[in-house]
This record gives C-alpha cells, structure tokens and sequence, in this order.
C-alpha cells in the first residue's frame, strides 16, 4: 500500500496534481470500496455506483466511523443534519437502497449490519472479494 492509500483509508486528504495545479480530494478507501467525498462518487471493485445524495450522505457518515454502532438519530442528524423526530420509514428506505448498490446480501456479505435494538455497524471486509459466488468457506474442499 502506498502512502495515499494510507491517507485515504484514514480519511486524511490525499493531494493529487492536475498540471501545475495540485488539487485535494478527500478519498475514503477500504478494501474494494473507494468513496470520493468533494467528487461524490463511489466505486466498488472499481465499478462506479450510483447514490442519490442522501445515499452518499449516509455512507460517507458510516465510512468515517468505520466499527462505530450508530442509532438512527445519530444517522439522521448526522449524515442529514436534520433533526430526528422518531420517524423511521425515509431512514429505513435509504438504507434499503444503499444496502441494495453496494450488493450486501441477507447471507451475512454486509458492509452495513444491523445491531438490533441500538442500529447500524460499518464494518468494510478486509478482504472482499468480487465474485462472491466463487468464495469457499475456510476449512471447506473447494469444488
């Protein structure tokens, strides 16, 4: 790993040149998932995924407290920054979708979990693989 991708996995700002210009870009980046935080872009395993703002808003927020529980209020008020009155439902609908564009599965394959009762973990995989499908369990033959 080079010295940006260090920056970039704990949030630091990486500088990166553009002719005689050297431009900031905040880049958070864990194993498979770049998310491009002054562009609001977000790459998985190097294909681009769409998200409405509130999406990115939402993950950025997970991605800069990666391991942290987090409860709805502190989702809403702090990746909207709009106060929280107990109203789930617009909460639960972004979270759906988000969940949905990064391809986490009901399998256990989530970088986003649900701790029930309190609310919600980031937890990116140290080393995800793209082709789930083709991952064998440890201590398993391989077909």
């Amino acid at each position: 790993t080079s010295a940006a991708t260090t920056a970039a996995a704990t949030g630091d700002i990486s500088p990166e040149h553009t002719g005689d210009t050297m431009v900031s870009h905040a880049i958070l980046s864990f194993a498979g998932l770049q998310i491009d935080t002054e562009a609001y872009q977000v790459t998985r395993f190097g294909k681009a995924i769409d998200l409405t703002a509130k999406e990115f808003q939402l993950l950025k927020y997970f991605a800069e407290r990666p391991g942290k529980v987090l409860t709805k209020r502190q989702l809403v008020t702090g990746a909207w920054g709009e106060e929280y009155f107990g109203d789930d439902a617009t909460l639960m609908v972004h979270l759906s979708h988000l969940r949905q564009k990064l391809g986490d599965s009901s399998e256990g394959l989530s970088l986003i979990v649900t701790i029930r009762g309190i609310g919600y973990k980031f937890i990116p995989q140290p080393e995800e693989v793209p082709d789930r499908c083709s991952v064998t369990p440890p201590n398993q033959p391989k077909q």
